[in-house]
């Protein structure tokens, strides 16, 4: 399975610079949209952050889990997050790991938080709702087939491995 990750992961890697440079060409012709430069301390990485590119990550997700392609959509996780939380803690059980970052827990009448990870399968949608250059994420809803609907969002980091760069999907580990 870690094989089957690392070449998922390659591959988005080439697909997300393909995407950036993509993305850089179209931002100069845009005037006044909001953008952000990172850039690592010692220098071995520049990535270009735009609104755009964020709801971009968000939707290559969000279509290779309404397609129920798991192991896609593992590859738009940071590697050291899906190491630690998938590989490690959660031992690779993919649907709990998909439906703890999209839902995690609800805040029940009591106040209280109660774990909920639903079936990925009873998914209906997942609309994006708004995304935050300042908190590099996705604010998205997601409608279940019995017609309940949750707002959740999708926190991002930026992911280095040599020297390229990209977006990668985190959530809380434990």
């Amino acid at each position: 399975m870690k094989k089957l990750y690392f070449i998922f992961a390659a591959l988005a890697l080439v697909a997300c610079k393909q995407n950036n440079a993509n993305q850089t060409e179209g931002a100069q012709a845009n005037d006044g949209a909001e953008e952000e430069y990172y850039e690592e301390e010692e220098g071995g990485y520049a990535l270009e952050v735009t609104e755009d590119l964020i709801k971009e990550t968000a939707q290559q997700f969000i279509d290779y889990v309404l397609k129920g392609d798991y192991d896609n959509a593992l590859t738009c996780f940071d590697y050291e997050y899906v190491e630690e939380q998938y590989n490690s803690f959660l031992s690779g059980r993919t649907n709990q790991f998909i439906g703890e970052y999209l839902f995690g827990f609800y805040v029940d009448e009591k106040g209280e938080e109660q774990p909920f990870t639903p079936d990925l399968d009873q998914i209906q949608s997942i609309t994006i709702i708004e995304v935050s250059l300042e908190g590099l994420n996705a604010t998205v809803n997601v409608t279940m087939k019995d017609g309940k609907s949750y707002n959740t969002t999708m926190d991002m980091t930026i992911e280095t491995l040599g020297d390229t760069a990209r977006l990668g999907l985190i959530g809380a580990v434990g």
